[in-house]
Order: C-alpha cells, then sequence, then structure tokens
C-alpha cells in the first residue's frame, strides 16, 4: 500500500488518469497502514521510500550550485530595489520619474522570476504551514511519507494556541483544488492544481482515534485514505525469511527513477500535457 503512494509522488503532476471523456484523477493518493509495534513497519518503510530519497539526495547535488547562484543573484537584485526605492523617497523631478522607472522594471522582473529551492520530494513532520509552502517551492507536489502518525496530530491542531484543526491544505491538496493563502505579515502563496501525496505506516490506536478529532470525518478527510490493516504476524513469522530478491528491487527503483524523471511537459495554456 505505501509504495502506492511512492509511486504516485512519483508522477504527481506530470501524469492523470481519464477514466472517461472528461473525467479524469490525479495519482496522488492517500495511504494509511495500520500494524502493531514489532511487525518491521519501519524497516520495510526505509526499504520502499529510499529509491525516492536517493533520487532527492542526487538532485539536490546536481543543481546545488545552480540554486545557490540563482539565490545570490536575486537576493542582489532585491538589495538594488530597496535602495531605489529609499532614494526615490527622497528624489524630485527627472531624477524620481528616473528611479521610479527602475524600481518598477527591476519589480516586475523580481515578480517574474520564481524563487529557487532544493529539490525536495519527501517532507515528514510538517505544519500545514510548511506544507503550503513546500508546495509552493516544488512546482505544487509534494510527499508527505512518514513511518509515525504525527501528522494526524499537526491537522487536529496540536502547534494552534485554541487547537483548532487546520487540514485545508490537505483536503485542496488531495483533488488538486486551487491553493490561495493570505495571511498577515506573509507574502500570499497561489498553487494551482496542487498535488499532495500521504503515505503512512501506523500503529492501529492512530486508526482508531481518527474518528473523535474534531472535523476529520465531517469534513471528508477521513474518506480520503485508503487503509491497510493487515493482519500481525507476531509469534508465528518466519525470523530467517529471504529478503527480497535483488532483481525484483531493482525493478522497483528502475521504475521508481523512469517516473521520477518524467519531464513535467506544460501546453500552450500552462497546463500539464497528460500522458
Amino acid at each position: 500500500m505505501l509504495a502506492l503512494s511512492v509511486l504516485g509522488a512519483a508522477c504527481a503532476k506530470k501524469v492523470r488518469i481519464e477514466v472517461k471523456a472528461g473525467y479524469q484523477e490525479p495519482l496522488n493518493i492517500f495511504t494509511v497502514v495500520a500494524l502493531p509495534p514489532a511487525n518491521r513497519k519501519s524497516a520495510v518503510f526505509k526499504q520502499v521510500v529510499k529509491p525516492v530519497e536517493d533520487y532527492e539526495r542526487e538532485e539536490a547535488k546536481r543543481t546545488g550550485r545552480e540554486i545557490t547562484q540563482k539565490q545570490a543573484a536575486r537576493k542582489i537584485k532585491e538589495s538594488k530595489l530597496k535602495k531605489m526605492q529609499e532614494q526615490a523617497a527622497s528624489a524630485k523631478g527627472l531624477n524620481l520619474d528616473s528611479l521610479v522607472e527602475q524600481a518598477s522594471s527591476l519589480a516586475g522582473e523580481l515578480a517574474e522570476t520564481p524563487v529557487s529551492a532544493p529539490t525536495r520530494c519527501i517532507a515528514d513532520d510538517c505544519t500545514p504551514e510548511k506544507l503550503i509552502n513546500l508546495l509552493g517551492d516544488q512546482g505544487g507536489r509534494i510527499a508527505v511519507l512518514s513511518p509515525e502518525g504525527d501528522i494526524f496530530d499537526l491537522m487536529a491542531g496540536r502547534y494552534s494556541v485554541n487547537r483548532t484543526p487546520n487540514f485545508g491544505v490537505h483536503l485542496k491538496g488531495h483533488a488538486g483544488d486551487t491553493l490561495r493563502v493570505d495571511r498577515v505579515g506573509r507574502a500570499p502563496e497561489f498553487i494551482e492544481q496542487p498535488a499532495l501525496t500521504l503515505g503512512l505506516t501506523v500503529q492501529p490506536e492512530v486508526i482508531h482515534g481518527l474518528a473523535a478529532k474534531p472535523g476529520f470525518r465531517g469534513r471528508g478527510l477521513l474518506g480520503r485514505f485508503l487503509y491497510s490493516l493487515p493482519p500481525s504476524n507476531l509469534g508465528y513469522r518466519d525470523t530467517n525469511a529471504p529478503p527480497v530478491p535483488d532483481h525484483v528491487y531493482e525493478l522497483y527503483r528502475g521504475g521508481l527513477s523512469v517516473l521520477l524523471n518524467l519531464s513535467n511537459e506544460m501546453g500552450e495554456d500552462g497546463a500539464s500535457v497528460y500522458l
């Protein structure tokens, strides 16, 4: 089940399924696997997620220098803009007109230049506010993959003063509804067709407590997950079971690599080209 989320995350926003004419669905999904402790959830989780972590690390290394250069160039332009604005505040006549024109041109250039950020595919212990930032930085797609269920506490408002639930980004990220966030003291966030993936391996008690969390059932969050509750094999499992065959794991890794490296082509109207 977790592998389904990983596969969906690898091609989120790059591929959509056309069920029938006029009806398309995104591939990013929410999954939860529940098993008692000592069932090797963490070990399996690491193996399933490792190819994505490797890709993330390699991409960050490959693009690190270029991103650092772009970030430095942006900071220089921002400093120049601030200096122009300060000079324009006390300027007069033709000098004022010139500074205003230069500042407007530079501001427009900055507005049209996306902020460069290191490649991220996976998040874990992530607040809803930070999740919005990550979606914005990563072109509208990110996966929350975790061997624990802490994300549910964050949705329920763990860090909120009034313990107010906050999972609007999860609802919209699942359905691909446009995210528009305007808050005091923060730059506005506008993310079109966000693709959020969730893949969690938790203990059964976490699942049992979800329905009691305010709003989780009524707002449709719980209905968006695919649940798997496999039987526990504690006490009778084969302690000397053979590992996953190398060729099987390499097929899995290779398939993920193909999906992760799919180009996110855009059509003339700015929409993704669906395969």
